[in-house]
């Protein structure tokens, strides 16, 4: 069975989400929901404890060239068998999201690796596959 984001239910939920967090600007950009990046630990926590996206099955980097990064953020709801998309653009640096999601911590970890990004208040940032910070991914390397 496939995820897919069902339109009129995404619809619905952003809506409920912008009213809950009137004082952060969120944009939806094709089936993405865009903030801030200083927003993204509030915003994930609504959508875990009020939309029941109980499971991270991924975060992700993308080097945009300019010491710009997006930083993409994929939830899912077991129980409606539907995913949140959640992007931020960052510049070296993002909130972790280790505290609502203790999955994210290998995640972030390897992100900050492979792209230099550090994630603030992240209990234990480190390099896992190597000792080297020459952040392989970043476009400025290759």
């Amino acid at each position: 069975e496939s995820l897919t984001v069902n339109r009129d239910l995404f619809s619905e939920e952003v809506e409920k989400l912008i009213n809950l967090l009137p004082n952060i600007n969120i944009q939806i950009d094709n089936n993405w929901i865009k903030v801030d990046y200083k927003d993204i630990p509030q915003v994930i926590s609504i959508l875990k404890s009020k939309f029941n996206f109980c499971q991270l099955i991924d975060i992700t980097a993308v080097d945009t060239l300019n010491n710009t990064f997006d930083i993409l953020y994929i939830l899912r709801n077991l129980e409606k068998n539907s995913v949140a998309y959640v992007k931020t653009i960052c510049h070296g640096s993002a909130y972790s999201i280790t505290n609502i999601f203790k999955n994210a911590d290998l995640y972030e970890c390897e992100i900050y690796e492979m792209f230099g990004i550090r994630f603030i208040n992240h209990p234990n940032l480190r390099t896992i596959f190597s000792n080297s910070l020459e952040y392989p991914l970043r476009k400025s390397n290759g």
